[in-house]
């Protein structure tokens, strides 16, 4: 429980930042992962991740409530994005439209 776990391809396990970028790797973020991988970021990516993963329940109780809440809602309108990109929630006469803040 003190890192995550990702089963990759061949049941292949991952562990700790690994396993972050198998992750990212999985979702067609490969570009990122070869970035990610060069030594010197792999590192800093490491120390990192090892920080964030042993001081995770402080860092979640600092975080601000305003925060958390834009977070939330910059991963609600991807999700939105992404579903109507793939044709989710469309009607078949009409196209897809996206609800936006002016």
């Amino acid at each position: 429980m003190r890192h995550i776990h990702v089963i990759g391809p061949g049941a292949a396990v991952s562990s700790g930042a690994d396993a972050v970028l198998s992750a990212y790797e999985a979702v067609g973020l490969g570009w990122l992962v070869a970035v990610l991988r060069l030594p010197i970021i792999s590192l800093l990516i490491r120390a990192v991740y090892a920080f964030v993963s042993k001081h995770r329940y402080t860092l979640s109780r600092l975080l601000p409530g305003f925060l958390t809440r834009r977070l939330f809602g910059a991963v609600n309108s991807l999700h939105q994005m992404d579903s109507a990109a793939q044709g989710f929630g469309c009607d078949d006469e009409e196209e897809c439209e996206l609800p936006y803040d002016d």
